[in-house]
């Protein structure tokens, strides 16, 4: 059969038809050269594009060879799944890019890092905080060659860059000393954040994305980003608590606790309290702090000054510290997410 394409149209006209074969047998193979790489990688790009379906190279020559009696080589089969993954997320060569945003919240930052599983490898950083309710919140991204001092510094530098725009946060860090906030040069704990947990979060769930191109991994990103800061934005708003929730049932379950507690006045705002003499802790509600340490690592109230605040009717909602509210968590999240187009006209907009 023979046909052409018509002009300024995807049909095609069928110019000759023979019905009946005459070439012999001995030429006759169903390798076809046709079934190109790229028509392959068109005909199986929508099993691919479920994350969970297994599309190896051996099982796309299985299935090409039910489906319509045609052998593959392994290596026909492999770039057709490349093809593939090119049209649903865009090849490396076409659009390389890096894009990352910001926020900010308790002075504790986790960083840290997984490999690229694309053509070109690479490495992705990522740097993560907790918000008031106690979920990640993505502070920066960036994506490098390999885990050197060189990329590591580059990745430092843009990420104080970007604390700049915030100002105290950076005289903050600066003031506190290293001592306070870095992991290398603090000697205790520091808050409930004792590993990075909150990278190694986000980086599993990047799983399955590690071998995208670099611009698709971005574009992947942010959706999920978007979604994510909707979503608490909306619960944030609709939270009637004083405290995030997962902080309010963190105080039942500790005012729970402190019902058999014994306190002893010291003074105005400083008591002891335990469960009986040889078992006592010193708590100063005016320091917002406790001789058991967890109030001033944590940084969330324990049962001793909870008992405590009761004993003087003070509310315990007072004990708090203020990153715990539920105003602060509706801050955390009130700028939305904005996919990059639009982002680009909303700054445009604002400058004209």
């Amino acid at each position: 059969m023979r046909a052409t394409k018509l002009e300024d149209s995807y049909y095609f006209q069928v110019r000759k038809y023979t019905f009946k074969h005459t070439c012999s047998l001995d030429f006759r193979h169903n390798g076809h050269k046709q079934a190109s790489s790229w028509a392959i990688g068109q005909h199986i790009k929508s099993r691919l594009q479920d994350l969970n379906q297994s599309c190896k190279p051996s099982t796309i020559i299985g299935d090409i060879r039910r489906e319509f009696g045609i052998n593959l080589s392994y290596r026909k089969a492999w770039k057709a799944k490349e093809r593939a993954l090119e049209f649903i997320r865009g090849s490396p060569e076409d659009r390389p890019s890096i894009r990352g945003f910001h926020s900010s919240m308790k002075p504790v930052i986790c960083v840290d890092s997984t490999f690229l599983k694309c053509k070109y490898k690479g490495t992705l950083v990522v740097a993560t905080c907790q918000d008031a309710n106690g979920k990640i919140y993505p502070i920066a991204w960036g994506i490098v060659d390999s885990e050197n001092d060189s990329s590591w510094s580059w990745f430092m530098s843009k990420l104080k860059e970007q604390m700049e725009i915030y100002g105290k946060n950076e005289k903050y860090l600066e003031d506190a000393g290293y001592d306070s906030w870095s992991r290398v040069h603090f000697k205790g704990n520091r808050y409930n954040i004792m590993t990075s947990n909150n990278a190694e979060s986000m980086n599993s769930l990047l799983k399955s994305q590690m071998d995208y191109p670099i611009t698709a991994l971005i574009e992947h990103i942010q959706p999920v980003m978007q979604k994510w800061f909707y979503e608490r934005s909306a619960e944030a708003e609709a939270c009637t608590t004083q405290l995030t929730p997962k902080l309010e049932e963190i105080l039942r379950k500790t005012l729970d606790a402190s019902s058999i507690l014994i306190v002893n006045p010291i003074a105005a705002h400083e008591f002891q309290v335990g469960l009986d003499k040889t078992n006592m802790n010193v708590v100063n509600i005016a320091q917002l702090t406790c001789s058991c340490k967890k109030f001033d690592i944590l940084e969330i109230s324990c049962r001793h000054a909870l008992v405590a605040a009761i004993s003087r009717g003070i509310s315990i909602y007072s004990l708090c510290f203020e990153y715990y509210r539920t105003t602060c968590w509706r801050i955390f999240h009130a700028e939305p997410i904005h996919p990059v187009d639009n982002l680009h006209k909303l700054v445009d907009s604002r400058r004209s």
